[in-house]
Order: C-alpha cells, then sequence, then structure tokens
C-alpha cells in the first residue's frame, strides 16, 4: 500500500520571516504528494474492483442456492398439498363407503357385539395390541393363541 508522505508546514503571511522558505519547501512538495495520493488511488480502486467482483460473485452463488432451495420447497409444498388434499378425499370416500355400507347392513355396526364361546381357529394379537373377549371362554382342541410381549388380551 502507497504511502502519503506528509507536507511541509504551509507559508502563512503572519510569519513573513519563513515565508519564502516554507513556500518553496511547501510547492516543492506537492508533485511528490499528488503520484502518491494518485498511486493510492489506484490501489483503492483497484481493491474496491476486486472486492465488488467478489461481492457479486458470491451474491449470485447465494442467490442461485436460494432460488434452487425456494423452487425445492414449492415444489415439496405443492406435494404436500397435493398428499393433504388426496388424503382428504380418501377419507371423505371411506366415510361414505362406511356409511353406504351401514345402510346396506346395519348388523356391521350392531349395538351389541356378539362372540361364541369357543375360539375355533389360531389367533396371534401383536404386539402394541390389545383384544378382548366376553366370557367364558373355550380354546377348540389343537387352536393355539399366541399373545406376544407388550399386547394383551382381556375375557370379561
Amino acid at each position: 500500500m502507497t504511502t502519503i508522505t506528509a507536507l511541509p508546514t504551509p507559508p502563512s503571511r503572519l510569519d513573513p520571516v519563513n515565508f519564502r522558505d516554507r513556500a518553496d519547501a511547501f510547492l516543492a512538495a506537492l508533485l511528490p504528494f499528488t503520484a502518491e495520493a494518485n498511486a493510492l488511488a489506484a490501489e483503492v480502486n483497484a481493491d474496491k474492483a476486486t472486492i465488488v467482483a467478489k461481492v457479486d460473485l458470491a451474491m449470485l452463488s447465494g442467490l442461485g442456492n436460494a432460488a434452487a432451495n425456494a423452487a425445492t420447497a414449492v415444489a415439496k409444498a405443492a406435494e404436500a398439498v397435493a398428499a393433504a388434499s388426496a388424503a382428504q378425499q380418501a377419507q371423505t370416500l371411506a366415510t361414505a363407503a362406511w356409511t353406504a355400507a351401514l345402510a346396506a347392513n346395519p348388523d356391521l355396526n350392531p349395538p351389541v357385539r356378539l362372540n361364541p364361546h369357543t375360539i375355533t381357529a389360531n389367533l396371534s394379537i401383536p404386539a402394541g395390541y390389545n383384544a378382548q373377549a366376553a366370557g367364558p371362554l373355550t380354546i377348540a382342541e389343537g387352536v393355539v393363541v399366541e399373545i406376544a410381549d407388550g399386547a394383551s388380551f382381556a375375557i370379561n
């Protein structure tokens, strides 16, 4: 970086004894001062151009990434909206189907549930599930009732 040399004391009409010597020294220092100031200005402008180019590149890169991220977010949001809409339609159709099934066969949702006294087929209650039946209850010969760890089977 260019250094600018300090100018000598300027001449003053209040100091007529030293005026001429100071004026000569001051005028002689102006040409080197101008050259140093111009060199420093050129360096500052070059640094500015480099910085502006780097900032522009960073901005373009960042804006490009931001644009790509925004486009991905918009696409994912559209997918989520479509999935939510499809789920709502499926729920509406399932509700309508269940309503129609109940209208055609009220026994699908009776006010009282019946179960036989005997379990005649193998039964497996997986972990994370509960089951219940009204008793007394008998298990037919050769039939296996399996209750996984984390499951329960209540006979009321």
